[in-house]
């Protein structure tokens, strides 16, 4: 079960990676998504609610598709840490 477990968060936790640098991008072009707009007044937060809606959803997706399935994956330690380093190279080059 503590598989299951991993590979979800792991899913939930690259998901809102990949977002949040993807939205700050766009962010920092000054093209902001006009329903990120919409979540709040203040952009930075209105990308971190969006993140965090974007990963627990794909939580939600990976742990309701892996319960049915006999095949458990293993966490995806690599692509955790890429994940890391795509999100402090954004927050590093645009502040």
């Amino acid at each position: 079960m503590r598989r299951l477990e991993a590979a979800v968060a792991d899913v939930a936790v690259v998901t809102f990676l990949w977002t949040y640098s993807a939205l700050h991008v766009a962010h920092a072009e000054g093209r902001d998504l006009a329903l990120v707009r919409s979540i709040a007044a203040i952009p930075l937060f209105a990308i971190v609610v969006a993140s965090v809606v974007a990963g627990a959803l794909a939580g939600l997706v990976a742990s309701l598709v892996l319960r049915h399935v006999a095949w458990r994956p293993r966490p995806a330690r690599r692509l955790l840490w890429w994940s890391i380093g795509l999100f402090a190279a954004t927050m590093a080059l645009l502040p």
